[in-house]
This record gives C-alpha cells, structure tokens and sequence, in this order.
C-alpha cells in the first residue's frame, strides 16, 4: 500500500517509525523540472529537518512525501498516476535505496484524452553503470564506435554532431547482480546509438536484449520489403 502525507507531518513520522524498512519519496510542491529523490525511511535526510523548524517542515510547506513498505510500490504507484509529467527519480547517494535513475515519460497514446495536451512519458529505467565516463571510455575503445545493434556510426552518418554521442548500454539485468557485482566495462557493456538505447530500455519488464533488438529490427526490415515487392518497387 502507497501512503500520500500532505500537510501532515504527525501522520508521516509515525509511517517512517513504525516502517523503518520502508521507502520514501520526496517530491518538491513547485518543482518544474519534476525531480525528485527516493530515500529509505530511516534515512536521517528525511527525518531530520535542518533548515526548517515547527509544522510543516516534512510535508506542509515546499515538499510532500509518498511512502511504501517495498521499492517497486512507489514505481508502480508513479506509473499508475496518469497526470504525471516528466518526472525523474533519483535515489539518495547517503542511503543508496537503488543504484539506478528512474525517469518516467508518458507519450499521448498511453495517458488518458484528459491529459492529451500536456507533456507525458513512458517509464524508462536508466541504468547509473551507463553513465560512468571512464566505464563509457574503455567500453568503447575495446568494442568500436558503431552501434551494437543497429551498426549506424553517428560521425560518419551526422559529422560532428554525431562525435561522442553513442552510448552505452549495460546488458545484465540489475536484479540478477549479486551484493558486491564491479563492473566489467568491457564485458558488461556494449555501445548502442541513441535510438537503440531507447527502445531497449521500454521493455516492460526488462530491458530489451541487443539480440532480441536484432531480430526485430531484421523482421521489421523484411516484412518492409516484401510489402514493397508486392507494390511492384
């Protein structure tokens, strides 16, 4: 079960006692950019006020709180909130609850007509291992600059606004990393291009394999041209 405190600063305190286990959202009231960070509920940032005293410290005045005995309550809860625009979800680097960003982005085909014409997104989890500059480097060095999927290298196709933009994608699933897992960069990662990387990061349960993304684009390619064929091109 989610818990939303609002305005109700007795109420939150008594959930982060009696579940210390628990997860914590903390969410700014007028935040534009919609971040916001992910604690464990016996994390002294979000127990301890600092720059603010008497009521309304915790979840009165600039922030409220979202709280859940389990990790994947809180995400689902977000998926579920159809109104949600771009919204990004960064874990406390003091607590460490998850070693991933999570950034939600909804397109308009899967939110509900009432919100049509607001910006909305789809879920895309986004891996930190894929965000280390040295990790970046020698997965690249080791393997190339071309994707591992596609095989489109961005400098030759965009020139110079092509150069350093392949990313790289990390291949195991976080779940099936054991409590002290160091990162192989060049087994552990492979290059992909902006595209790819998307695509295999919307899997619904998973991230979508470099093989499995292969085999699609090739089925796609293939039913493209025998549609083409039986126009006569």
């Amino acid at each position: 079960m989610v818990y939303l405190f609002d305005g109700d600063d007795d109420g939150y305190l008594r959930w982060i006692e009696e579940d210390p286990a628990g997860f914590v959202l903390n969410i700014k009231r007028h935040d534009g950019s919609r971040i916001c960070s992910i604690h464990r509920a016996d994390c002294p940032h979000i127990r301890v006020l600092r720059n603010q005293t008497g009521f309304g410290g915790f979840t009165g005045r600039t922030v409220i709180k979202i709280c859940a005995r389990s990790y994947q309550e809180l995400l689902d809860h977000l998926l579920a909130d159809r109104r949600s625009n771009l919204l990004k979800v960064i874990p406390c680097k003091r607590c460490g609850p998850r070693n991933v960003d999570i950034v939600f982005e909804r397109s308009p085909e899967e939110v509900g007509p009432e919100y049509a014409n607001g910006p909305h997104a789809l879920a895309v989890q986004v891996n930190r291992y894929e965000h280390e500059p040295m990790a970046r480097a020698k997965c690249i060095r080791a393997h190339g600059p071309l994707c591992a999927v596609c095989n489109v290298d961005l400098e030759q196709m965009y020139g110079t606004l092509g150069k350093q933009a392949i990313r790289v994608h990390h291949i195991h699933p976080l779940h099936t990393l054991a409590a002290g897992y160091v990162l192989d960069p060049v087994d552990d990662l492979v290059p992909v291009c902006p595209n790819c990387h998307l695509i295999m990061h919307r899997g619904r349960d998973q991230a979508v394999s470099v093989e499995q993304l292969r085999r699609i684009i090739a089925l796609n390619g293939a039913q493209r041209v025998k549609a083409r064929m039986a126009q006569g091109y």
